[in-house]
C-alpha cells in the first residue's frame, strides 16, 4: 500500500536548534511533535480501525490535548499518567540513554579554522553522539495494540529521511518492533515497544577571549 506524507513545517523548531543543536529534550519534541500531527486527522491514517482515535490540541495551548475531544493519548514518559490509558490508547515517549562516540585520542575531536586564521579565532570541536528512544504503543486490545504500533513504526521510519534532512542526525533509523506483551501492574493493557536509533553531532568553536595585542605595550619612554 502506497502512502503519501506531508512534513509538517518545523521551521521555528530549526531555527532554535541551528543556534543550540540537537538535545535529547529536543529529539522528545520532535517525536512528540511528529506523531501529534499524524493523529491529528483520521485522514492521515493507514490503517482504517485506528481513524476513531484522534489527538486534538486545546484551543488556547496547541501542546495539551483537550480531554474530551481526545481519544489517544501522546505524551512522554514523565507525564503520563496510567489511569489515562485504561479507557483509550496511548503512545508513550521515553528517550533511553545517549553516548558520546570517542573520535580519536579524546571523546571530541578539533578542526583548526584555517592557515590564514587569526589564533584569536580558535579551533572548530565535534563531539559524535548515539542513542535511542523507545516508543511504548499501549491498548487493551491485543489486535488493536499490534496496529497501532505497526502504524507508528511505519509512519517514522517514512518519515526518517525529513527528520534527517530538517533536523540534521547523521542517521535515524527503525531499529525494532518489540513483541506484544502485557503492561505491568495493568493486566487489562498490552504494550509494544517500537525502538528508533540515531546519531548526531554537536560543533563548538574554542577562541581566546584575549585581544591578540593586548600584552604589548605602548608605552613611550
Amino acid at each position: 500500500m502506497d502512502s503519501t506524507i506531508t512534513p509538517t513545517a518545523f521551521s521555528d523548531q530549526i531555527s532554535s536548534i541551528r543556534v543550540t543543536g540537537l538535545q535529547p529534550h529536543i529529539i522528545t519534541g520532535v517525536l512528540l511533535q511528529v506523531l501529534r500531527e499524524h493523529f491529528r486527522e483520521d485522514t492521515r491514517l493507514d490503517n482504517e480501525y485506528l481513524s476513531k482515535f484522534v489527538w486534538v490540541p486545546k484551543d488556547t495551548d496547541k501542546i495539551v490535548c483537550d480531554p474530551v475531544r481526545t481519544s489517544i493519548i501522546i505524551d512522554p514518559i514523565y507525564r503520563w499518567d496510567r489511569v489515562t490509558t485504561q479507557a483509550r490508547p496511548g503512545i508513550i515517549i521515553k528517550r533511553n540513554a545517549i553516548k558520546p562516540e570517542k573520535i580519536g585520542f579524546s571523546h571530541n575531536t578539533y578542526i583548526g579554522l584555517g592557515s590564514d586564521s587569526l589564533p584569536e579565532a580558535g579551533t572548530k570541536h565535534t563531539m559524535m553522539f548515539r542513542g535511542s528512544h523507545t516508543i511504548f504503543c499501549i491498548a487493551t486490545d491485543g489486535g488493536a495494540v499490534e496496529v497501532l504500533s505497526t502504524e507508528v513504526a511505519t509512519h517514522l521510519a517514512q518519515f526518517a529521511p525529513v527528520l534527517q534532512s530538517e533536523f540534521g542526525f547523521n542517521h535515524f533509523y527503525l531499529s525494532q518492533i518489540g513483541e506484544v506483551t502485557v503492561l505491568e501492574e495493568e493486566k487489562e493493557n498490552y504494550v509494544v515497544p517500537v525502538a528508533f536509533e540515531y546519531a548526531y553531532q554537536n560543533n563548538w568553536v574554542l577562541a581566546k577571549q584575549e585581544p591578540r595585542l593586548k600584552t604589548v605595550s605602548l608605552k613611550v619612554d
